[in-house]
């Protein structure tokens, strides 16, 4: 099974970045795309959900913070609509990928300047990642309680190991996925520090890594590099 996790920088349907990315995601030939910052009529093809709509910045009608895009339909949808930290940053469902039924979450854990100086500008540095981060325990741990394998995923806006984001923030990270257990496939090279989009698994082994460039004929098509994992399930 492969998992692919990018961000499309909100790229709109007659933008030049599109096609392109629209190429590369369907050269990986990824069961599953776990895709921050998109339009939801700008989508790769196959089956998408999505999160809420808002998250609190004024923003076009169809972008969307964080969706999935499977070959499979989804069922057991969940997009938390509770306001902020997490409404319009957290989606689930569940599909089928290689004959397995997957739990999946797609989640865009907020930048240090969240609300700081854009957005609604009532916080501080860190303050709403943290927010969130601390909100997601009680959000999905029921979802969490099920016997199938998880593919959780995202745009975490940390690298791993840790370069230059905040500390405390970055464990809050870390100690999120090992509460429940989830691994994470993508702590290695040949990202050079610079992967922030991460994907974490559970009942599933994580196999070899792919690369995936942003940049294309020294245009920048979006300003995160892209991962596509390989996941062997029992």
């Amino acid at each position: 099974m492969h998992i692919l996790a990018w961000n499309f920088e909100f790229a709109p349907r007659r933008g030049k970045a599109l096609p392109v990315l629209k190429d590369r995601y369907a050269a990986t030939n990824a069961d599953i795309g776990i895709l921050s910052e998109v339009r939801a009529d700008a989508m790769p093809d196959g089956h998408a959900i999505f999160a809420s709509p808002d998250w609190a910045y004024s923003a076009h009608p169809q972008a969307r913070k964080i969706s999935l895009v499977s070959k499979s339909p989804w069922r057991n949808v969940h997009t938390p609509r509770s306001g902020r930290p997490l409404e319009g940053r957290l989606v689930s469902g569940v599909t089928n990928a290689e004959g397995q039924d997957c739990l999946v979450i797609g989640m865009c854990i907020p930048w240090s300047f969240c609300h700081v100086t854009s957005g609604q500008r009532d916080s501080e540095r860190w303050q709403e990642h943290k927010a969130f981060l601390a909100a997601l325990p009680d959000e999905l741990g029921p979802v969490l309680e099920t016997d199938l394998p998880v593919i959780l995923g995202g745009d975490f806006n940390h690298t791993f190991p840790r370069a230059r984001t905040n500390e405390a923030a970055h464990a809050m990270v870390s100690d999120f996925l090992a509460r429940f257990d989830l691994k994470l496939a993508t702590e290695a090279p040949p990202f050079e520090g610079r992967l922030l989009n991460h994907i974490a698994v559970r009942g599933a082994t994580a196999g070899s890594l792919t690369r995936i460039e942003n940049m294309s004929g020294g245009n920048q098509l979006t300003d995160h590099i892209g991962v596509v994992a390989r996941l062997c399930l029992p």
